[in-house]
């Protein structure tokens, strides 16, 4: 490979994870009070994937507004 597109990486690095844990995936785990390493197991991911989709989801804003 000659060229190293560092954006195009970082967007696919993304995606990746986006298809791996979706978004509505995360709100179904959490409103079930799984652990990070519960929802881990169950996505084949790693614990450190499943934190860094919550923090770019902003699914835990979005369930202390619902009161969860």
């Amino acid at each position: 490979m000659r060229d190293y597109d560092k954006q195009q990486e970082e967007e696919a690095n993304y995606l990746g994870s986006a298809l791996q844990i979706t978004r509505e995936g995360l709100l179904w785990a959490l409103k079930k009070r799984m652990e990070i390493s519960e929802i881990a197991e169950h996505y084949n991911a790693s614990p450190s994937m499943v934190t860094l989709r919550i923090n770019s989801t902003g699914v835990k804003k979005q369930l202390s507004y619902l009161g969860l």
